[in-house]
């Protein structure tokens, strides 16, 4: 690695290139969820034209974007929905009332708080977020429980890698927002 690369920040010009690639593999696996070791550091996701209209109708309607995921074939479904301002304020309370309680170990909290409010049917059971609970402990431990409690732990993966995808879809389609060519296949150019 040259001392030229102007790519790298200062303090990592000049290091050797097995020192530099090392580092970029370590910062690409922190990026892993911990639980379902999805790389939460992917590219976007490439939306279908379908996403693009269902978002396009949601931003347009001021109502959530949804998605269906159909999984094993479609013997099991999931929809996931994005989240008014007042669902994302409190999400963001909550989780920032975990980050408080205990600075060291909050992350795998923070990933159930989101599926309780990103998750809102698993195939005929239909959910809210926990608006009403004052606590994320409170929420963890009472709505988490009767949502998610019978979940064998690959079905709770599973739930978990649906949640990142849709999170992905959604960054996608809100960065498209500016994007003209984006949107042509949605019927706006």
């Amino acid at each position: 690695m040259s001392d030229q690369d102007t790519s790298l920040p200062p303090p990592l010009r000049g290091l050797p290139t097995e020192q530099i690639n090392s580092l970029r593999q370590y910062f690409l696996q922190a990026h892993n969820c911990i639980r379902c070791n999805l790389n939460q550091g992917q590219p976007s996701i490439a939306p279908s034209e379908e996403d693009k209209e269902t978002f396009l109708r949601s931003i347009l309607g001021r109502a959530p974007f949804r998605k269906t995921y159909k999984l094993y074939g479609g013997k099991l479904t999931m929809d996931m929905s994005s989240l008014t301002g007042l669902q994302s304020r409190r999400l963001m309370l909550l989780n920032r009332q975990l980050s408080t309680d205990n600075p060291y170990n909050h992350s795998i909290d923070q990933i159930h708080l989101k599926l309780l409010f990103y998750v809102v049917k698993v195939d005929k059971t239909e959910f809210t977020p926990p608006m009403e609970c004052e606590t994320a402990e409170e929420a963890l431990s009472t709505e988490y429980e009767k949502r998610f409690g019978a979940f064998n732990e690959g079905l709770l993966a599973l739930t978990v890698r649906s949640m990142l995808e849709f999170a992905r879809l959604e960054d996608t389609l809100i960065q498209g927002g500016m994007d003209q060519a984006f949107w042509k296949g949605a019927g706006l150019a």
